[in-house]
């Protein structure tokens, strides 16, 4: 063999050694895509639960579509996106919700409804008398409100494209998850007793998912700042640890998924009234516990602030886990909005 043949074969070995790394590194690129942010946040060791405010070590940590990225940035420059309709309105002057398909895409197909089987039996119907054959049926009346027309609860998801693993992931890809759809079920079953609510589908984890919470913070201060009268604030989420056999209940033969309330404490950021908050959640638990006996897993007191120094009645709730299904989650709402209602329209409030 040549010099010169040595040489290109010393090139040809080179350049194969480079191919072969160039993929292998495109091959766990890509494995790390079909990966959800859950697993990568667990395979990183990282703790959800400190990246908040968008204050914590992990300020940088972004997540684009499915997987988690390091990116020099500054806290929430990451904004959703303006958008031509408002953000949120009242219940009672808005469109009907939008029913979502599985896939967070609109369907004509409606979601089911299992406020029948968590309210009791419904009673018999009795015809009325004095609609002749031939007439109209008066229009059933509307819920008569204790509050007024101004909404006193509001209802928003930190953690906006949450969704279970059944519907094709445990995130959406960018736009509003499961648990949009089931906050909006909560405000329809609060609306149905009377209770005004306002609900905001603003994406605050996407592509900025460590500053979820300062975007969600700005969306409360907005909401409170065009309604005043908005004294309950409930973020609506989706439990990432337990198992299907711990977040799952049936309830007169419906399956439906445990709920778990979260509230705060003073122990990382300035929360002085975080007790206030731990008391009214403590109302809504025992009088979930009272009416639907095992549905609630119960109340957490963790270290973040969650924003709940904003409202002394401002909860988190997560609604099941990632191995629920939609219907189950919707399911529990009819239960929790009854809940809420109870505490909220009680004479005495001990919070």
């Amino acid at each position: 063999m040549t010099l010169s043949e040595e040489k290109n074969a010393h090139r040809c070995s080179f350049a194969l050694s480079l191919l072969l790394i160039l993929s292998l590194a495109l091959g766990l690129f890509l494995l790390c895509l079909r990966l959800p942010a859950d697993a990568l946040v667990a395979a990183m060791a990282l703790d959800p639960a400190r990246i908040e405010d968008g204050s914590t070590p992990f300020a940088g940590l972004l997540r684009a579509d499915a997987v988690l990225v390091l990116r020099e940035t500054l806290p929430g420059q990451y904004l959703p996106a303006k958008r031509k309709a408002p953000l949120y309105a009242p219940l009672w002057t808005a469109a009907p919700f939008p029913q979502l398909s599985v896939a967070g895409k609109a369907d004509d197909a409606p979601l089911p409804d299992a406020s029948a089987a968590l309210a009791g039996p419904p009673a018999a119907a009795e015809a009325d008398s004095s609609v002749k054959e031939g007439e109209d049926a008066p229009a059933p009346e509307a819920p008569v409100s204790l509050f007024g027309s101004e909404p006193v609860v509001a209802i928003y998801c930190t953690h906006t494209t949450e969704s279970y693993a059944s519907s094709g992931g445990t995130r959406s890809a960018g736009g509003p998850g499961d648990v949009y759809t089931v906050a909006c079920r909560l405000a329809e079953e609060l609306e149905k007793l009377g209770v005004p609510v306002l609900v905001s589908d603003t994406v605050h984890d996407y592509p900025d998912w460590s500053s979820s919470y300062a975007h969600s913070l700005r969306t409360m201060q907005e909401m409170q700042a065009q309604h005043p009268g908005i004294t309950t604030f409930v973020d609506v989420h989706r439990d990432a640890g337990p198992d299907r056999a711990s977040s799952t209940i049936e309830i007169a033969g419906v399956s439906c998924a445990r709920l778990m309330l979260v509230v705060g404490s003073d122990q990382r950021l300035p929360h002085p009234d975080w007790a206030a908050n731990k008391a009214f959640a403590s109302l809504i638990v025992a009088d979930l516990e009272g009416s639907y006996p095992g549905l609630c897993r119960g109340l957490r007191v963790q270290t973040g602030r969650y924003n709940q120094h904003v409202s002394p009645q401002a909860i988190l709730v997560e609604v099941g886990a990632t191995e629920n299904t939609l219907d189950e989650a919707l399911a529990s709402m009819p239960a929790l909005a009854a809940s809420l209602a109870s505490v909220l329209t009680a004479d005495s409030p001990d919070y």
